[in-house]
């Protein structure tokens, strides 16, 4: 009875490994792209261009899934006369399947470090805090021809930060800045 149970076992692993073979490998890309982000709905404009640089590594497992770890410089934004340079540092898994035709579709999902990197100011911040926690998600397209690649994808890096002295004086029920900064990259890595 364990026999039975044990074979498709064993005839599983052997051809997850075998068609792993194919497609792992370590990586490294960069890119630069548009941003498009808010302040609690308010609009934080990009002042440089192109907005965002991004730099990334990670292993692909298999066909399906891989992990990479990513920095991204937002440049310069600016959202009510405040003034911030943004950046994100995380890891995230990387879920997709790659075609024959060497497309591949995915998604991110991931968690990181976020620094909001304000412009110094005595009495007015967009945030109290200037590091947070950040949700990393994003979703693309590559395509690859042999060991090079190039990447179109929309990243998203969600955080919530403590409220500025001065920045939501309007009114006083919004103690957060939430911060959503989105942004499309044009991507070329390459994988060993």
């Amino acid at each position: 009875m364990k026999i039975t149970r044990l074979c498709p076992c064993v005839i599983l692993i052997t051809s997850l490994s075998a068609s792993a073979d194919d497609f792992s490998g370590w990586h490294v890309n960069a890119g630069a792209g548009l941003v498009y982000s808010t302040v609690n709905n308010k609009s934080f404009e990009s002042q440089s261009t192109p907005d965002a640089f991004s730099i990334s590594g990670g292993y692909q497992l298999n066909r399906f899934i891989g992990v990479e770890a990513t920095l991204i410089h937002y440049g310069k934004m600016q959202v009510d006369g405040f003034e911030a340079r943004p950046r994100s540092l995380s890891i995230s898994a990387n879920l997709g399947y790659e075609l024959e035709n060497g497309i591949r579709p995915f998604i991110l999902f991931g968690y990181g470090a976020f620094k909001l990197g304000q412009s110094d100011s005595l009495l007015r911040y967009i945030a109290v805090n200037d590091e947070a926690r950040t949700l990393h998600t994003g979703f693309g397209v590559e395509y690859q021809l042999e060991n090079v690649y190039f990447r179109v994808s929309q990243v998203f890096d969600k955080t919530r930060l403590t409220a500025g002295i001065g920045f939501f004086e309007d009114s006083l029920n919004d103690k957060f800045s939430d911060i959503t900064l989105a942004t499309t990259q044009l991507t070329v890595g390459y994988q060993f």
